[in-house]
């Protein structure tokens, strides 16, 4: 039996409080987090990342010079802003359902002033003018204590435009090396949405806890499983942050935003799926939100996927610990702008040469996985020949688990002098049909096998 779920108009009223009329949906964009990594594919602190990364770093400790304590604020403290009374005010208490209500009961909602990046520089006050670069505000900065780099569109008023904004930060870091999985440091994907209300004005949002559970139902409790090591406390769901233009929800992993086709599904499901909450549409779903996740179904009446989209998103989240530690999440964004870069600043690549049969998805698989790789200061000529297939499990000049190396004992039938690392891939792996426990076992060795190759040059 299907469980129904639906908004009420108080529950609503609560959500947005100083909402003038019926509120709208209007914008959705993130603010993600990332592993930075070296030449040699080693996750370093992202305000220790080479300079032509492009990531705005903390130049000096303590606050913005340019910022002085404003009147409201003392540090990094300030007073609850009070919308209805156009006051700041310290004095207030929680009533019982967990809503701020002002001492001297003038009836406003209060919300953090100091959570707005958008509005407040280094040292925790209104950011000026000159601060637009702060690190922490920055298109591409580092997080709060520098350990990573956050990635902040421009809001999209659709989930493809969402995208768009996306892609289009990506391209000012062509050169970056950043991975999505965090085993190191803790990496979320942050989805905001944006509300106005009938007079165009921003509205702050403070969810309720039944809308809190659907999103975890569609987004936060399907996606746990892609969480790094290092996420920890931070991978609980229903976890917010109120925004003076909405809210953030704060449950997902970064691997959401892993490339342009997954982060697309993902805004798409949370623009259609609170569209639809504030419509007051039931949601007539096949488990408990306390515990289920959507089913391929609901996903695609409530957040207007197809079924190919359904179909990608199930296998992205099955295999994500698989590919995620093989791909440069900016490459991923960018592979036009990442060949373009390295083109224009004339930089030292690998100029691949493939011999025997290939599938295409394999051979963009090793390319888009050695490209993350620094070369030295030349070109790197590297061969991949195939093993054939009635051999069955070997390969040559690289060591992988349950296959057999047949360096010194298979002669290939090539010059050695004209490249500089040759690779014998075994057929299955060339061909596609091999298990996916096989082809990353494969992948992880021949990268480790590259780099070494890449220090004796």
């Amino acid at each position: 039996m299907n469980m129904k779920y639906q908004a009420s108009a108080k529950e609503l009223k609560n959500m947005f409080r100083n909402a003038s009329g019926r509120v709208k949906l209007v914008t959705t964009g993130t603010d993600q987090e990332h592993e930075v990594l070296n030449s040699q594919g080693e996750v370093i602190h992202a305000n220790d990342a080479p300079r032509e990364y492009g990531i705005t770093k903390e130049e000096s400790e303590g606050s913005c010079e340019n910022c002085n304590p404003c009147d409201f604020c003392s540090g990094c403290h300030i007073s609850e802003f009070c919308d209805d009374c156009d006051d700041y005010c310290d004095d207030y208490e929680e009533d019982q359902e967990g809503n701020q209500i002002c001492q001297d009961d003038c009836n406003y909602s209060c919300h953090d002033f100091c959570n707005s990046h958008e509005y407040i520089c280094s040292n925790g006050c209104p950011r000026c003018d000159d601060c637009e670069e702060d690190y922490l505000s920055a298109p591409v900065g580092l997080d709060g204590n520098t350990s990573t780099a956050e990635v902040r569109q421009e809001p999209g008023f659709s989930p493809s435009n969402a995208v768009d904004n996306l892609r289009n930060v990506y391209k000012t870091i062509p050169q970056a090396i950043m991975s999505t999985v965090g085993d190191r440091f803790a990496l979320g994907g942050h989805i905001h949405l944006g509300f106005k209300d009938k007079n165009g004005c921003n509205i702050s949002c403070r969810p309720s806890s039944q809308y809190l559970r659907i999103l975890d139902y569609f987004i936060g409790r399907p996606s746990q499983v892609m969480n790094g090591k290092g996420r920890g406390s931070y991978a609980q769901l229903s976890a917010w942050e109120s925004k003076y233009y909405g809210f953030e929800y704060r449950s997902a992993p970064a691997a959401i935003f892993h490339n342009p086709h997954i982060s697309l599904i993902f805004f798409k499901i949370a623009w259609y799926v609170t569209k639809k909450y504030l419509r007051k549409i039931p949601f007539e779903l096949s488990a408990n939100i306390e515990e289920g996740m959507a089913s391929d179904g609901e996903y695609i009446e409530y957040a207007n996927l197809s079924e190919r989209q359904v179909r990608y998103l199930r296998n992205f989240i099955k295999n994500f610990h698989k590919i995620g530690y093989t791909e440069n999440a900016v490459a991923n964004w960018n592979r036009r702008a990442v060949k373009l870069a390295i083109k224009k600043a004339n930089l030292p690549k690998f100029k691949y040469s493939f011999n025997d049969d290939w599938s295409t998805e394999s051979r963009q698989l090793v390319e888009n996985s050695l490209n993350g790789i620094r070369t030295p200061k030349r070109n790197v000529r590297i061969l991949l020949f195939g093993m054939a297939n009635s051999r069955g499990d070997v390969t040559y000049g690289f060591d992988v688990r349950n296959y057999h190396n047949m360096y010194g004992e298979h002669t290939p039938n090539i010059d050695n002098n004209s490249f500089d690392i040759v690779i014998g891939m075994p057929a299955s792996f060339r061909t596609g049909y091999i298990s996916d426990e096989n082809k990353s076992a494969i992948m992880k060795s021949l990268i480790s096998t590259v780099r070494q190759k890449l220090k004796e040059m």
